[in-house]
């Protein structure tokens, strides 16, 4: 029986005995190879014993993945095997041992693995093909355990008797200590005698430097000379020998040295009283479980402490991840010196940090307009339209397109915050700047809109906290969408796109144009192509007549294009300190205007609407796509279109400064919020050009790459108060929305920039007046000039006339002095008289009175 075998086998093992071998014939030798000489015989294949090879594909159909060191041996039944060999034949491992498995008087059949190739034979497995042999691999794998177990018995004894020999023996306690007198070996005294300088015994050398008298009280300059250049025979007795040795000159060694303590490791015995033996253990402080529970749980105090820092973390995590926290501030420390800031030397380049793109909202149309979210520093909007030609439009006129703007946040570059919805596209939008969640939009069919976004608050909190789990769930969920809170009526809208918005400050504005502060931003403007600029309030008004709430403009007025006629189609605007009680702003046209513009009614002008042109300026060829106000001097104005950029000074018809030509058209220009001195302008090539007046003025500072088309929109962050860094929002025609990051050069503003911009901008506008004065004088000059010129043609025509005529007074006195001519005079006259008909008649000579009077 199995159980009987295996006793037996065990009783021998624990016996030290071995089994009997297995060979059939032991008397008879096996046969083996021939081995060569040199080479070790390998031991042959014993009975009862088949060396196969299996393949990783058999050893998984078998079962014999895990066999290897740890396990060396497995059964596996003999139906499998038999079941391989009959399924895949010739190609089975099992094969060559086919009718020894067959004949094998014992089921399961054992395997053996033989990872050294005992009979070099390149096998990897033994296979017991009687049931004697599978004992006898039982038997020597219980005696390679067994040996195992001693072996590793031996090394635990051997470690514990090396680790009692070097068990220190426990340390006497120190008695008092006794301070014993130095004793010297000699060799100190020796060492100090050999370093003491002692005089020599010989006379010393006596050397006698002599200069002529006249040279006395001359400062002396030594330096290196040759010997040979310096010698002179009647001062010198020796002849210097020149040296033919190479002098290396000693190189300057850096080394670092730590001028600090050495560390020390000392015990001290920090109890009073005697010492003693002692030792001090301790362990964490532990939390019960409950009480761990109720921390995190809503209310308690570890999750409401995460709560209130979840978004200030947020935030600060984003911003580093936005700006460069390792920049060295010392590294360009020398472009901020006095005497390098006239250069402008700045090697740093812009650098984009992120984009924003959605397949589904911003895919195939043109970025029009980007605001930065006042509220949230991270946290930006762009609108995006569809890029149709006239003849597209014309074409696709009466269908509804749906506009969206979609608000991006740096937590998400792929998916927007949320989305604002409308009825067609959306040329311009603005946050208002105290109250974020209000959004005021124009639209292309010339409406106004105004989102709210307070109502989708909750929407919008579960779909970041949904997106920050990952998105699991429905894949189809999109961002918030809120629909528009305030849709003007068509009839009190623009009647073309609407081109620009504006919010207007803490001011309310009348219906006669007139400007009061208020405390909250409830009023904005619009325009549009159509020529009008609206005001609107953000709530609704009671209409006297009807007495039904409606969502009118308080105040309107329209633009003209000043001595020419027409109404100017406006692009862009900007007001002029409207919070200091003004009512002027600046306004651009499509036909090349920058006019200057008063929207309060003047008294006894009863029209309108009221015509807001004040003085209107001719000085670009085409569309004037942006105009901004400088944040330094608000009388200062950039104005963007075609080939050119402009500034214009308030009250001055004419610009101040004219920017050399461009190569490609220009899109839209910005003011630097932190440097005076710097103007941003954006090109249609997908360049942005940056321009320092304080530097030069005759080409920009740098030029940056952004992308490979036309930019549509530019829109610096309104924190310019911020140290860690300054960003730029640019909108491109495909969708894109880049923000850029500005370097520490373009960002940080020189000593005395402002006072240069200053000075700049004074020295152009007194070069205007002087051009302009010395016009003036030269239309002076030049009207005195023609009325000389005219005067000296008539004092010349009158001399003229007179010599003529006394030329033929005296021709008449001639002939009546004559004597009688003969026949050959008088033919000569007579030819002379029809030679001068014939040229008055050609016109080539003008006849004088007397031939006049003949002819009449």
């Amino acid at each position: 029986e199995p159980e009987a075998v295996a006793a037996e086998v065990t009783a021998a093992a624990e016996a030290g005995a071995k089994p009997a071998p297995i060979d059939a014939e032991p008397d008879v030798p096996a046969e083996s190879a021939p081995v060569e000489a040199g080479e070790p015989e390998l031991p042959q294949v014993p009975a009862g014993v088949a060396s196969l090879f299996l393949t990783d594909k058999t050893r998984e159909i078998a079962g014999l993945e895990d066999v290897g060191p740890d396990l060396p041996m497995k059964a596996v039944s003999k139906e499998l095997i038999t079941g391989d060999i009959q399924f895949r034949g010739a190609l089975s491992c099992f094969e060559p041992a086919r009718e020894a498995i067959e004949a094998a008087d014992y089921d399961p059949i054992v395997l053996r693995y033989n990872p050294d190739d005992t009979y070099g034979d390149g096998a990897n497995f033994e296979v017991a093909c009687t049931k004697e042999t599978a004992d006898r691999f039982e038997f020597e794998a219980q005696e390679a355990l067994a040996l195992e177990a001693a072996a590793a018995e031996a090394a635990a004894a051997e470690a514990a008797a090396e680790a009692e020999r070097n068990k220190k023996p426990p340390r006497a306690r120190a008695g008092p200590q006794t301070i014993r007198p130095w004793v010297t070996d000699g060799t100190t005294e020796a060492e100090i005698d050999a370093m003491t300088i002692k005089p020599d015994s010989e006379p010393p050398v006596v050397i006698s430097f002599s200069r002529p008298r006249s040279e006395f009280g001359r400062a002396i300059n030594f330096g290196d000379a040759d010997a040979l250049d310096l010698f002179d025979s009647s001062r010198c007795e020796v002849r210097p020998k020149k040296e033919q040795l190479e002098f290396v000159t000693l190189t300057h060694l850096d080394a670092g040295v730590q001028a600090v303590p050495i560390v020390s490791e000392i015990e001290v015995q920090a109890t009073p009283g005697p010492p003693k033996p002692m030792t001090t253990q301790t362990e964490p402080r532990l939390m019960d479980p409950e009480e761990a529970k109720a921390h995190t749980r809503n209310g308690g105090e570890l999750a409401t402490f995460l709560k209130r820092i979840q978004n200030d973390l947020e935030g600060m995590l984003l911003e580093n991840s936005v700006f460069n926290v390792y920049e060295d501030d010392l590294e360009l420390l020398a472009q901020y010196d006095d005497d390098d800031a006239d250069e402008g030397t700045g090697t740093e380049e812009i650098k984009e940090t992120m984009s924003f793109s959605s397949l589904t909202h911003s895919k195939g149309r043109k970025a029009s307009c980007v605001d930065w979210k006042p509220s949230d520093k991270l946290a930006l909007a762009v609108s995006c339209v569809e890029p149709h030609s006239f003849e597209e439009r014309v074409e696709a006129g009466g269908q509804a397109r749906p506009g969206s703007v979609l608000v991006w946040h740096f937590t998400d570059p792929i998916n927007p915050q949320y989305v604002l919805e409308a009825p067609v596209d959306v040329h311009s939008f603005a946050f208002n700047p105290e109250d974020s969640s209000v959004i005021a939009g124009g639209l292309a069919d010339g409406r106004i809109v105004i989102w709210d976004t307070s109502e989708i608050r909750d929407e919008i909190v579960a779909y970041q906290l949904w997106r920050s789990k990952g998105g699991e769930g429905n894949s189809s969920i999109g961002p918030p969408v809120c629909r528009p809170k305030q849709l003007s009526e068509a009839a009190m809208s623009h009647v073309l796109p609407v081109t620009d918005i504006k919010w207007l400050g803490p001011v309310a504005v009348n219906r006669k144009g007139e400007v009061t502060k208020t405390e909250a931003w409830n009023f904005f403007a619009t325009t549009s192509a159509d020529g009008r600029v609206l005001f609107w309030p953000t709530e609704l008004t009671k209409n006297p007549k009807t007495k039904v709430k409606e969502w009118t403009p308080s105040h309107e007025c329209k633009m003209t294009r000043g001595e020419v006629a027409g109404i100017l189609q406006a692009v862009s605007l900007d007001f002029i300190d409207l919070a200091g009680g003004k009512s002027t702003f600046w306004a651009t046209g499509m036909a090349g205007e920058v006019a200057q513009c008063d929207f309060k009614m003047r008294e006894g002008d009863e029209t309108v609407p009221m015509d807001a042109s004040r003085t209107v300026s001719h000085f670009h060829e085409g569309p004037v796509r942006s105009i901004e106000r400088s944040p330094f001097f608000p009388d200062v104005a950039l104005s963007v279109g075609n080939w050119t950029f402009k500034l214009f000074r308030e009250g001055s018809q004419k610009p101040i400064f004219y920017a050399p030509t461009s190569d490609v058209y220009l899109s839209v220009g910005a003011f630097s919020p932190s440097r005076p001195g710097v103007v941003y302008i954006a090109k249609s090539n997908g360049e942005i050009d940056v321009w320092d007046f304080t530097s030069k003025s005759d080409r920009p500072l740098q030029t940056v790459r952004v992308c490979s088309g036309d930019i549509g929109c530019v829109k610096f962050w309104p924190h310019p108060e911020e140290k860690k860094g300054q960003l730029l929002a640019v909108g491109d025609a495909a969708g894109v929305l880049h923000v850029m990051e500005l370097p520490r050069s373009l960002r940080r503003a020189v000593n005395g920039e402002k006072d240069r911009m200053e000075g700049f901008l004074q020295r152009e506008t007194d070069r205007v007046k002087d051009v302009d004065g010395r016009l003036e004088g030269r239309e002076t000059q030049i009207e005195e000039l023609e009325r000389r010129l005219a005067e000296e043609e008539a004092e010349a025509a009158r001399r003229k006339k007179e010599e003529e005529a006394a030329a033929a007074a005296e021709e008449k006195k001639k002939k009546s002095s004559r004597k009688t001519l003969t026949e050959e005079d008088k033919a000569e006259e007579e030819f002379d008289k029809m030679e001068r008909k014939f040229l008055i008649k050609l016109g080539l000579v003008e006849p004088n009175e007397d031939e006049l009077e003949e002819g009449a």
